[in-house]
């Protein structure tokens, strides 16, 4: 047994405990040697366990226990990762993933949820789950209940969207150093997990996704979309250039104070503006001339 599954495993049946407990009944169980306790298990669990504003320590899915999260669909291994960073996929199911790197959670229709040891937040499945299909008007429903995972469809309503906007205003003065790391998609807000610890009502209803209705979450996901957009509107070409054209770029470049790649990209369009100018001359003349060489009819 490691330190970190024996904390998991106490934190799970007595709950939110200080770090020298959990380091004192490590010792006590022989399960580390280590010279500082408290430091060899705050190592061990930080990656995986929540520490609560108190300094308590707990586990994801203690406090995950009777919560529902929503989403439209789930990161499994088979799913693109690059849509998971345009419809917020990550946001929505994050404190899930969270509980997933403490190790496996059962599901209720058999089997176990397993992270993946990829990088990004993926997860492995037994073959056939989720066994449900969702509609256009209707969203997956992910709840804890007695630490298993049950699936259910949840139906885009008005109550729906009313319980959304409670959760906006519960949750609208995180900022963005509260949110997931851009890296680390599914470490949690601090801020959330504190709500989740001291309100019991929190995340028990149905909510529209996280990435939906929590402001600062939405509003990421937007500049992300934007960026992406402006991303795809520029097209990004690699130029080779003999050695002896770089050194006329960069004397250019110097000449009018730019900055070598700012330079060749507006030498480049120029010259493209100036060959389509002239293509569309080109084919004017070209078009004129066939006009001139039709016979007239009498």
């Amino acid at each position: 047994m490691t330190i970190s599954s024996f904390c998991h495993d106490l934190l799970l049946t007595e709950g939110p405990l200080p770090l020298l407990t959990l380091a004192r009944r490590a010792a006590d169980a022989g399960v580390t040697r280590a010279r500082d306790p408290e430091a060899a298990v705050r190592s061990a669990i930080a990656d995986a366990e929540v520490q609560l504003p108190d300094g308590r320590w707990t586990t994801p899915l203690h406090l995950l226990e009777g919560r529902i999260l929503t989403a439209r669909r789930l990161p499994l291994c088979d799913a693109p990762w690059f849509e998971d960073r345009i419809d917020g996929t990550e946001y929505d199911v994050a404190p899930l993933d969270r509980a997933l790197r403490s190790g496996p959670v059962p599901l209720a229709g058999g089997g176990e949820l397993r992270r993946s040891r990829s990088y990004g937040a993926e997860w492995i499945a037994p073959k056939g789950w989720p066994d449900v299909d969702v509609g256009s008007d209707e969203l997956l429903g992910l709840r804890i209940r007695g630490g298993t995972l049950h699936l259910e469809v949840v139906p885009v309503t008005e109550a729906l969207h009313s319980e959304g906007e409670q959760l906006a205003r519960a949750l609208g003065h995180l900022r963005s150093r509260d949110l997931w790391s851009y890296w680390r998609t599914d470490d949690i807000a601090a801020t959330l997990w504190a709500r989740l610890a001291t309100d019991a009502e929190l995340l028990t209803r149905p909510t529209p996704p996280l990435s939906r209705c929590v402001p600062a979450l939405a509003e990421t996901l937007r500049a992300r979309r934007e960026e992406l957009q402006r991303q795809a509107s520029r097209w990004t070409v690699t130029l080779e250039l003999p050695a002896a054209l770089q050194e006329v770029a960069i004397r250019a470049a110097h000449r009018d104070d730019d900055l070598v790649p700012d330079w060749m990209s507006a030498f480049v369009a120029r010259q493209l503006r100036d060959l389509d100018d002239q293509l569309e001359q080109e084919w004017h003349e070209e078009e004129y001339g066939r006009l001139l060489r039709l016979p007239r009819q009498r």
